[in-house]
């Protein structure tokens, strides 16, 4: 037989801290039950609601980009009494900022900023490319995490740091040329500037030529 229709409301709240405990406009709440995925987005005073949740055991998720995801408790759906609302609390997540510089200082645009938690722990990884100024920004990260940058022509970087809650932690990053650079200077039999010479550079099994 088809489940009678329920509904649960509730609200949700931050946990005092860096950031002033006032209720997370726009997180995204989602009741996860064998049947399947019923989803809300909390309103300006942090309020939510579900309906149509069958009958069985059920739990709340709330997903915020400013703070730490949320788990409410499990619940027992049943064909009875209203449910009791539900109050998820948030804990504010650190947010990660900075910008990629080539080694003479100016921007790297189009790079991948990689970070993952140091040791996983169920979390996944987060990534995102820097914009033409090379800036970058993640929200709702927390812990020890690591950063690893790869761009197109530069050496790849990798660095661990730790990201405490309601903290903001801003990188200036740069990157190195890709190998080695080796530069000089071609002049005739009289010590004058040769123009347009082609200088090739051999290696085993790979050949690169400038036009200087």
């Amino acid at each position: 037989p088809e489940a009678k229709r329920l509904r649960t409301i509730g609200e949700l709240g931050v946990m005092p801290g860096p950031i002033p405990p006032i209720p997370a406009v726009g997180a995204a709440i989602a009741g996860v039950t064998p049947g399947g995925l019923w989803s809300a987005t909390s309103d300006e005073k942090g309020r939510f609601e579900l309906e149509g949740i069958p009958a069985g055991r059920v739990r709340l998720i709330a997903i915020h980009p400013r703070y730490q995801q949320g788990l409410g408790a499990w619940l027992k759906v049943g064909s009875g009494s209203p449910l009791v609302p539900q109050v998820i609390r948030l804990v504010a997540a650190a947010e990660l900022t900075g910008r990629l510089r080539g080694p003479y200082g100016g921007a790297v645009a189009g790079a991948w900023i990689h970070v993952s938690p140091v040791g996983g722990r169920g979390r996944h990884e987060r990534r995102c490319t820097t914009d033409r100024r090379g800036a970058f920004r993640f929200f709702g990260i927390v812990g020890k995490v690591r950063v690893r940058v790869l761009a197109s022509g530069y050496a790849p970087r990798e660095q661990t740091l730790e990201l405490l809650p309601g903290r903001r932690v801003e990188l200036d990053l740069r990157l190195g040329k890709l190998g080695r650079e080796l530069r000089g200077h071609v002049v005739d039999a009289d010590g004058r500037d040769v123009v347009g010479a082609l200088v090739q550079l051999s290696a085993p099994g790979v050949v690169t030529a400038r036009a200087r």
